[in-house]
């Protein structure tokens, strides 16, 4: 599947769900005029001269039925957003999800992380947090987050105990699949508006309650009932034609990301497993939680028991997903637990190739065709770079100051000066002991390979995340001060503090589309860092930035000189290049591409650059080479 098409189709179709919410709430305020013209003209028929319903049915009601309903709607679409905005851990945790932290006991637990970590650094993709949700025996996983630096994924405990591992590695991989290509995003929307249209039935409900505790026998409380059923069957009406909204897209998405699935594990028959051991399970993948009606369409299967199926459905059944994946299929389920034999099991049939072979020096092999492309190539590269990572070092990536122990450890300088200087910082503004685990562990930081560093930071940014704010600034000025204390800036230290500034940034929620013309300044700073980091003269970069100008069809502003460069305001201008439109980001990062190979050689350092941009763009870049560790000095 094509990233950029698949991003395309979710914002079209995010606008098509807005449209067709608004004629659904229209609908809604059409009938609250009827209704209320009807209560109108009702409570006045013992009045003399009563006029005709049509009397009541005026441009002023019409008017105060539209603020009233669409206000109820828009307020409680946006209290929910805002709630969820607050990061994809509050969905997590308001379903009673626990996230998986530090290193765990559980074998099958394990075996879930090094699976999404994995899929995570060969895809290019951020690794998500995990959540487990401890209370749900059913088999079912979900994915939640406006943006790939802010996405968790959640599985239930069923999940992770009854799937054998290569069924389980077709779960995550569907999952992540909904994160790249903005399924995650469209289904956190569909719950808002879903909220907001369902607190009109609960104002209703909260009125004929009211009316309990009041003299019913006037005609004005007669009518305030009146208006109380009318509000439950509007509001029952909007969840009825959104559901149907919900459903048919949540069905056409489950589709592609089966698909998508296939395509990042090629093990059709673990997606396949997965579903027939559901079909085959008593509890099959109901959930418990009181979510589950509301977050029914982000669920890996139907998280709710019903007898309404069909245009409501939000899944496909279960017989065509599998028939889908296999043609041959019998109808026969899987019963039992599946097992999970260990970690190291999972590399049979992946080989990897020793040596870096990187980008093939030809243009006409756009970098942007690769994006969201993980396959088995890559996720070989990712399983060697893992394996051969220190074991304490991945255990100190999963605790929140082994995090920030390892970003700063990758910063401390080679030089005498330079270091005593780093370390003079850390010990000053660290306590002992973290001051203790650094100093425990800064060898094996100083010895690892370069290929291996920035997988290692993406595993870290995750536990780093869950620093307090005031920790978070705090942790983010000591890096800066790290990177400053040298007086220079390597690429790997401006692609570790750009990925740092993303992820630690207050404000996760995603900006308004915005065009390239009106992006010039900020294209400036990103093509000239590219251009001169390339070791292009400033004449030559020049040249080739004129020629990525011409690609992007922007005026030609021409490039900043290396001394006047500011790493920070390069950092700044590419995450406001995030607010792109996805056909936008594809044809930028083939015009970085084009300055990176400027000059036909590409460094590993340059490999590096081109794949934290494109993450932080929010187009997942695989793994561009199979690499072998051990030589990536």
């Amino acid at each position: 599947m094509d990233f950029f098409q698949a991003q395309e189709d979710a914002r079209r179709k995010s606008v098509w769900l807005v449209m067709l919410m608004g004629t659904s709430v229209l609908s809604l305020v059409l009938l609250a005029f009827v209704m209320m013209g009807t209560v109108l003209w009702y409570a006045q028929q013992g009045v003399h001269l009563a006029h005709s319903l049509s009397f009541y049915l005026t441009p002023e009601l019409f008017l105060a039925c539209l603020v009233t309903i669409g206000g109820i709607v828009l307020t409680g679409s946006l209290i929910k957003l805002v709630r969820l905005g607050k990061g994809s851990g509050t969905l997590m945790r308001a379903m009673g999800g626990r996230q998986l932290t530090g290193g765990p006991d559980d074998l099958r637990e394990l075996v879930l992380r090094n699976l999404v970590e994995e899929i995570s650094i060969a895809s290019g993709a951020p690794v998500p947090q995990l959540y487990i949700l401890d209370d749900e025996p059913a088999i079912n996983a979900f994915a939640a987050g406006f943006s790939l630096d802010d996405a968790a994924l959640g599985f239930t405990r069923g999940c992770i105990e009854r799937l054998s591992r290569d069924e389980l590695e077709g779960v995550v991989a569907h999952e992540f699949s909904h994160l790249v290509h903005g399924d995650s995003r469209l289904n956190l929307k569909l719950m808002g508006v879903l909220h907001g249209i369902t607190m009109i039935s609960s104002l209703g409900y909260q009125m004929l309650r009211s009316q309990r505790y009041r003299s019913s026998r006037s005609r004005n409380g007669a009518s305030l009932s009146l208006v109380g059923v009318g509000l439950l069957v509007i509001g029952y009406s909007g969840v009825f034609f959104a559901g149907l909204i919900r459903s048919a897209v949540s069905r056409q998405r489950e589709f592609l990301a089966d698909a998508s699935a296939v395509q990042y594990t090629r093990n059709t028959g673990g997606l396949a497993d997965a579903l027939k051991r559901i079909g085959g399970y008593p509890l099959s993948s109901t959930l418990n939680t009181p979510l589950a009606a509301d977050a029914a369409h982000m669920m890996f299967s139907k998280a709710v028991s019903s007898w309404v199926g069909g245009l409501f459905a939000t899944h496909p059944p279960l017989p065509q997903r599998i028939t889908r994946l296999e043609p041959q299929w019998r109808g026969d389920f899987l019963e039992g637990v599946g097992e999970v034999q260990g970690i190291d099991a999972a590399t049979s049939g992946l080989e990897a190739v020793a040596g870096v072979t990187g980008l093939v020096a030809d243009k006409a092999q756009l970098v942007s065709r690769r994006v969201g492309r993980a396959g088995p190539a890559q996720r070989a590269s990712a399983r060697r770079l893992l394996d051969e990572l220190p074991q304490q070092l991945q255990q100190l990536a999963h605790q929140t100051d082994g995090a920030l122990v390892i970003i700063c450890g990758l910063l401390l300088g080679r030089e005498g000066a330079v270091r005593e200087k780093q370390l003079r910082l850390l010990r000053n503004d660290w306590g002992s002991q973290r001051f203790g685990i650094f100093c425990d562990h800064v060898k094996l930081l100083d010895g690892l390979p370069r290929l291996q560093r920035l997988p290692v930071v993406n595993l870290a940014l995750p536990a780093l995340k869950q620093l307090p704010a005031d920790q978070r600034s705090t942790a983010a000025r000591t890096i800066q001060q790290l990177i400053a204390a040298d007086g220079k800036i390597s690429l790997f230290e401006w692609a570790l503090q750009a990925l740092v500034v993303q992820q630690l940034r207050p404000d996760l929620k995603a900006n308004a589309p915005v065009k390239l013309v009106t992006q010039l300044r900020h294209l400036r700073q990103l093509f000239s860092w590219l251009a001169l980091a390339g070791r292009l003269s400033l004449s030559q970069a020049s040249e080739h930035c004129a020629v990525a100008y011409a690609s992007l069809e922007v005026k030609d502003v021409g490039v900043i000189p290396a001394q006047r460069l500011n790493p920070a305001e390069v950092t700044r201008a590419l995450l406001a290049l995030e607010a792109l439109r996805p056909r936008d980001k594809k044809r930028l990062l083939d015009a970085c591409q084009g300055l990176v190979m400027a000059d036909e050689k590409v460094l590993v350092e340059e490999l590096e650059l081109l794949r934290t941009i494109a993450e932080i763009l929010g187009c997942p870049l695989p793994l561009l080479a199979l690499i072998d560790p051990a030589r990536g000095e």
